[in-house]
């Protein structure tokens, strides 16, 4: 395996990490629970770009799944607030 395909399946098993320790407990909120994995990716992404500035070919992969990531994480975050906010205002 090269070096991007275990960056980015470590970067899965520590989503999926997260997810999991969110999901089993009590405490965290229903935003946190959602918002917390793309968060944390784009900011492990971003360090990763940052870390590796030797390596072109690899840092423009990063680069290319860091603005993919942006993209989708972003949809996905007003997705989510849209879809809160519509719920508090049926709950009125």
């Amino acid at each position: 395996m090269d070096k991007l395909t275990k960056t980015l399946f470590l970067l899965i098993l520590i989503a999926i990490s997260i997810q999991t320790y969110l999901l089993n407990e009590e405490s965290h909120s229903q935003e946190a629970t959602a918002l917390v994995v793309p968060i944390s990716i784009n900011v492990l992404l971003v360090l990763i770009y940052i870390c590796n500035p030797d390596k072109l070919e690899y840092r423009n992969v990063i680069a290319n799944v860091l603005i993919g990531w942006l993209i989708i994480s972003s949809i996905w975050i007003m997705f989510f607030l849209y879809v809160v906010q519509l719920g508090k205002a049926f709950k009125n």
